[in-house]
């Protein structure tokens, strides 16, 4: 199983919503994430915090990703899906030939644009 199935699980087992959109508990998981994104930046030290030990980063970084499952399976969308289309445009990034800025991030080639509009609209359309 993947995060999102594993996330469902949790999310049913304490009687949340999985298989339609539930905008009240989408909300919940607002909340969540924003709280589990300043628990990873505190973690790091962002926060004017002490770094904490790399363990910590880690719990803190993938109870971020849980939230953010927990999020998009509140949406009543194929989570895994939304990831696949994602990650295929991403792969084309480095398909075509690689453009990097100054900070290394991967740049988005003309070819990937337009693959992203019709990403998009896949999107919509979950």
């Amino acid at each position: 199983m993947g995060i999102f199935e594993d996330q469902k699980d949790f999310m049913i087992a304490g009687g949340q919503v999985v298989d339609k959109q539930d905008e009240k508990q989408a909300e919940l998981y607002d909340d969540l994430i924003d709280e589990e994104y300043y628990e990873f930046c505190t973690s790091l030290g962002f926060t004017g915090s002490n770094e904490e030990p790399k363990e910590n980063q880690i719990k803190e970084a993938i109870d971020l990703i849980v939230v953010t499952a927990g999020w998009l399976n509140s949406q009543g969308i194929d989570a895994q899906k939304a990831w696949d289309l994602v990650h295929a445009n991403n792969m084309a990034k480095v398909n075509d030939k690689v453009v990097k800025d100054e900070a290394g991030k991967i740049q988005k080639s003309p070819e990937s644009k337009a693959r992203k509009a019709v990403m998009m609209q896949e999107l919509r359309e979950l």
